[in-house]
């Protein structure tokens, strides 16, 4: 993981590790967000923006990569690109860089592994073997009700 001597987001240093728990849920509470920070944390290593859509809209639509259409990337592209990156950039948990379309994972991305692990283990499945975490919010619920 990348660490963040000089962060592009508005994140002081010695407060790069610490996130409150209404942060991180805030984090977690985007379907998309989930997808970006359980890949990223598979994988722990530099990814295209390109290459990120590719998988997460192949995941959505429940097809290969080869089979997706340009309006399927394109709707997962646009969010990711204006929305969902800018988002975890800013609050550190990945460096975003949108001139060159390339997302580095942080050592605070490490911060959400045991939040996704947790409600994986009461499903009984592993994120890293299923893909993206979609319902972290909903499934949580449905251990309250």
């Amino acid at each position: 993981m990348v660490k963040r001597d000089c962060p592009s987001s508005d994140v002081e240093p010695d407060e790069m590790l610490k996130l409150s728990k209404d942060e991180i849920f805030h984090l977690l509470q985007a379907s998309r967000r989930r997808d970006i920070i359980a890949h990223l944390l598979d994988n722990e290593r530099p990814i295209k923006m390109g290459d990120l859509v590719e998988i997460i809209s192949a995941e959505e639509h429940e097809t290969t990569v080869a089979e997706l259409t340009s309006t399927q990337r394109q709707r997962v592209y646009i969010p990711l690109y204006q929305e969902h990156l800018p988002k975890l950039d800013k609050k550190g948990i990945v460096e975003y860089n949108q001139q060159r379309g390339i997302v580095r994972p942080t050592d605070r991305l490490e911060v959400f592994r045991p939040h996704l692990e947790a409600v994986d283990r009461i499903d009984g499945v592993d994120y890293a073997d299923t893909g993206p975490v979609r319902s972290l919010i909903a499934r949580a619920v449905s251990l309250i009700i």
